[in-house]
This record gives structure tokens, C-alpha cells and sequence, in this order.
């Protein structure tokens, strides 16, 4: 098995136990928000944004952090992820909405994955059905953070140039 089969089955696992909804936000929610935002965005974004660029730390904390799951099959979707909590991060001059973001992505991972465990199997069948919700309110609230950050970066962080 490799390593994303190895985890589903570990998520599955979890989420069959008594009670395995609140270990699994627990040890895939809020263990990583904190643990995650304080390594990538909280040292490295750090670190890369006082020796370069912020567009620069942004894509190469984001594109680490991605790197950092191995599951290459989420690569992609990961490094916007990464891109979006280390813009939140530049944006409030502050790890906690990053943590607060990370938290809501694998939180309702999780969730969504307790209501539809094959959501967590790398390849689901083709008569699956799609979360189509968790899609949805993606497209929606995505953008409504991007642009209110962008909107009130300068009262949020006055130090917050354009990237």
C-alpha cells in the first residue's frame, strides 16, 4: 500500500471508533492547523519573507508544505492551500487565521468524510458522489476571504504592501 492508502485506511479506521469524529478533528484538525501553521508560515514563511520577496516566500513555503504531505496526487491542491493560508498569514500579520483556516479545511475534511467514508479512498468509484457542498462553499468562501483581506489589509496590517 502506499502511503495516502495507508492513511485513508488509518482515517477510516478512526472515524469507526466510539467517539472517533471529535480524535479524528483532534489528531487530522487541530494537531496540524497549530503544528503545520507554526513550521510552514510561522518559521519558513517568516524566515523567506525577511530575505526575499513575499510573492517569493509565499510559493516556496507553499510549494514545501505541499511537498511536505508526499501524497503527490495533492500537490497541487495542496500548494493553493499553502499559497492562501501564507497570503492570510502576510495579509493579518498573524499565524492564528492561518490556524483558524487550516483547521476549517481539514476539520471539514473530516467531517465530510464521516457522513461519506469513501471520500477518503484515493481513487472512488465512478458512481461516487461528489461533495459537491464542501465544492461549493469553497468557490464561495474563498473568494469572500481573499477579498475582504484585500479590502481591509491596509486596517488589518498596515505594514501589508501589494504583492
Amino acid at each position: 500500500k502506499n502511503l495516502a492508502e495507508q492513511n485513508a485506511e488509518i482515517f477510516r479506521s478512526l472515524l469507526e471508533l466510539k467517539g472517533g469524529l471529535v480524535f479524528a478533528l483532534l489528531f487530522v484538525g487541530i494537531t496540524p492547523a497549530i503544528c503545520e501553521e507554526l513550521l510552514f508560515r510561522g518559521y519558513m514563511y517568516r524566515a523567506l519573507e525577511k530575505s526575499t520577496r513575499v510573492v517569493v516566500a509565499i510559493i516556496v513555503s507553499s510549494l514545501v508544505f505541499s511537498l511536505f504531505h508526499i501524497d503527490l496526487t495533492g500537490l497541487l491542491p495542496r500548494f493553493f492551500l499553502g499559497a492562501l493560508l501564507a497570503y492570510v498569514t502576510w495579509t493579518s500579520n498573524s499565524l492564528y487565521p492561518a490556524m483558524v483556516g487550516h483547521l476549517v479545511n481539514n476539520g471539514g475534511l473530516m467531517i465530510a468524510a464521516s457522513f461519506n467514508p469513501e471520500m477518503l479512498t484515493e481513487s472512488p468509484s465512478p458512481d461516487s458522489e461528489m461533495p459537491w457542498l464542501l465544492i461549493g462553499l469553497s468557490f464561495i468562501v474563498t473568494p469572500g476571504v481573499l477579498y475582504l483581506l484585500n479590502k481591509y489589509r491596509s486596517e488589518i496590517n498596515p505594514k501589508a504592501e501589494h504583492v
